[in-house]
């Protein structure tokens, strides 16, 4: 089985040099668009939030600031003061911000691996300005459509996991989140490091670009193959990054049908995304596995969710 991935990864990769080679007029396009992107959009959206994420979690901010939050999340997701600020910043801050910050606490030892595996299952979203500013605004066009987008694309995370929460509690034979036994960090301040802050952010955002720019040149590629339709095009370049796909998906489908294909790939957030969260996740030796199948599943429940929205409003 390792030999036959190692042959397909070999494989990708010669494929992908050799479209590089016989069409550069397209990897530099999309690569400028995906240089854009990153440097216009996700550079001044997200560099600041991981350097002061950094900083809380440096400093024990993070662990003074979570006792706030501990007792209105922890009983309902079975987290610890430190699983709640994941929480806040995954919903907060935008993909990979959430898997991150787990990785982050987890690396320091205030989260062990069960509960780190956990939030993950859902503490990786797209953020109120991309759900607000982009889609809604710029990809719908109709503002009205955002309590619906934000109940979705937040309330299914938060439904799933609570549920998921209380099956555990009830189940004696699934393991329970150790809260009791994860280190208090949070009784004393530490010092700041801001070299070492800055670098950190620094390395994150650049991992981040290089993503999105190798995702938005197969989006281009995917686009310039004539045996695909425009909605298939759009599909699959939304599968692949979803905000190279978004206006696609917009500009080849009605708006109903452009709301629920939203929904379901913002849940998901791309491989793009889930190449970023592997990239953090590799890091702290925890696999992604575990973390596809669970975004998946509520990838599949949003759009649920959008369909029935939209029965119900017309």
């Amino acid at each position: 089985m390792k030999k036959l991935s190692l042959v397909i990864q070999a494989a990708l990769i010669l494929l992908l040099f050799l479209l590089f080679l016989t069409d550069p007029g397209t990897a530099s396009s999309g690569a400028e668009r995906g240089l854009l992107l990153w440097f216009t959009v996700l550079f001044p959206a997200l560099f600041p939030f991981l350097l002061i994420s950094r900083l809380f979690i440096q400093t024990n901010l993070a662990g003074l600031f979570s006792q706030v939050l501990y007792p209105f999340l922890g009983p309902l997701f079975g987290t610890s003061p430190h699983g709640s600020f994941c929480i806040l910043i995954g919903f907060l801050c935008g993909y990979p911000m959430g898997a991150k910050t787990i990785c982050d606490l987890y690396d320091s030892h205030n989260l062990d691996r069960e509960q780190a595996y956990e939030l993950l299952s859902f503490c990786n979203n797209a953020s109120p300005g991309f759900i607000t500013g982009f889609l809604c605004t710029s990809c719908l066009g109709e503002p009205a459509l955002l309590p619906a987008l934000l109940l979705i694309l937040y309330g299914i995370p938060l439904f799933y996991a609570a549920v998921r929460t209380k099956i555990r509690r009830k189940s004696p034979g699934q393991p329970h989140l150790r809260t009791a036994s994860l280190p208090d960090c949070s009784s004393q301040l530490a010092s700041v490091d801001l070299n070492d802050a800055v670098h950190n952010s620094l390395g994150s955002i650049a991992l981040i670009g290089g993503y999105v720019i190798l995702f938005s040149i197969l989006a281009a590629f995917l686009q310039t193959l004539p045996v695909l339709s425009a909605p298939a095009a759009a599909i699959l370049c939304s599968l692949l990054e979803i905000t190279s796909g978004a206006p696609l998906l917009c500009a080849s489908f009605g708006q109903r049908q452009a709301f629920v294909l939203l929904c379901v790939f913002s849940a998901f957030g791309g491989l793009s995304s889930v190449a970023q969260t592997n990239a953090f996740a590799k890091r702290s030796g925890l696999s992604i596995r575990s973390y596809i199948f669970h975004k998946f599943i509520q990838a599949l429940l949003c759009g649920a969710a959008a369909c029935l929205a939209i029965y119900l409003a017309y």
